[in-house]
């Protein structure tokens, strides 16, 4: 393992690819949306250079984005205030040497495990064609 990780050129041959599909599918489709805001165009017409109206009227025109753009914030905050110590807590506490440490692990865990399992079913369904048929 030791000798792979030395050699350039086979970590370049994992991470190559994987850096290619990320530098292709995330910057492009963001810097696409920032071009096309500047622009008014229902996707069929000519497009009309506006500039930066679309973002005056969400910023100064637009109630439902601040109040939705103020929500996510207080939730952001909110997440960030109050589950990062408890994780830290939690994360101390079964990392030290309490009774039953296996036991708090499993069923800490326990969640991921099911929800995994609860949603197959309805995976299942959905792409049934029995359940679909008219």
């Amino acid at each position: 393992m030791e000798k792979l990780l030395r050699n350039k050129g086979t970590i370049a041959f994992f991470v190559l690819p994987a850096l290619l599909i990320y530098v292709y599918v995330l910057p492009i489709p963001i810097l696409k949306s920032i071009y096309y805001s500047f622009f008014e165009w229902n996707l069929v017409g000519t497009q009309l250079f506006i500039g930066l109206k679309n973002y005056a009227d969400l910023f100064f025109h637009d109630d439902i984005f601040l109040l939705s753009l103020r929500n996510t914030l207080i939730f952001s905050l909110g997440c960030i205030v109050l589950q990062l110590p408890i994780a830290f807590l939690l994360a101390n506490l079964l990392n030290g040497g309490i009774r039953g440490l296996h036991f708090f692990r499993n069923v800490y865990f326990f969640p991921v495990i099911i929800s995994g399992h609860l949603g197959r079913p309805a995976v299942l369904i959905c792409f049934s064609q029995r359940h679909w048929a008219a």
